[in-house]
Formats: structure tokens, C-alpha cells, sequence
């Protein structure tokens, strides 16, 4: 499990070093992932399936917290003891 924000190649910008390894999603397109070269932490993503948007790991910053989820995927494999969402769009798949 984990929690990204989806942004647009316009509203993103990383500064530091990253790495890259490309391979393909669970929908058979590519997929960009970009990692710290000193840590392996990833950082964000670019998936061909949504358009080329940026996924960025919420993770990363203490402000995550406060901003609201949208949106839940993969709901069909979510963990037992996890509960949805409230207010979340469910998707069980990438739509």
C-alpha cells in the first residue's frame, strides 16, 4: 500500500539526483520509475496509462497528512485491515 499524488508533468519539479528503470504496469504499458541513487527511496512515477502524469510518493513530505485522499485503487486487493476511504473514489482497478 501506498500513497501518491497525482500531478501533471507541468507542476512537477525535483531537484537532486534520481535514477530511472522503465518496465511495464499491470495494464501492459510503460511504466517510468524514478528512485534516489544514494538511498533506492523511491521518489515518483510516470505512467503511459494515465496520460504521462507524474505519481509522487506522499510519503515524502510531512505535509501529506493534511491534504484529503480522492481516490482509492486496486480497492479488489486491498488488505483485510484496511478499511475504504470515507468520501474516496473506489476504483478496483486503474481506470
Amino acid at each position: 500500500m501506498s500513497g501518491n499524488f497525482i500531478v501533471s508533468k507541468d507542476e512537477f519539479h525535483i531537484e537532486g539526483p534520481v535514477k530511472r528503470w522503465a518496465g511495464k504496469g499491470v495494464s501492459g504499458k510503460a511504466v517510468e520509475r524514478y528512485f534516489c541513487p544514494d538511498c533506492g527511496c523511491s521518489t515518483h512515477s510516470i505512467l503511459e496509462v494515465m496520460g504521462g502524469a507524474v505519481v509522487v510518493k506522499s510519503g515524502l513530505f510531512s505535509e501529506s497528512k493534511d491534504i484529503p485522499v480522492g481516490m482509492e485503487l486496486f480497492t479488489k486487493d486491498r488488505y483485510g485491515a484496511i478499511q475504504a476511504v470515507e468520501g474516496a473514489d473506489q476504483k478496483e482497478a486503474m481506470p
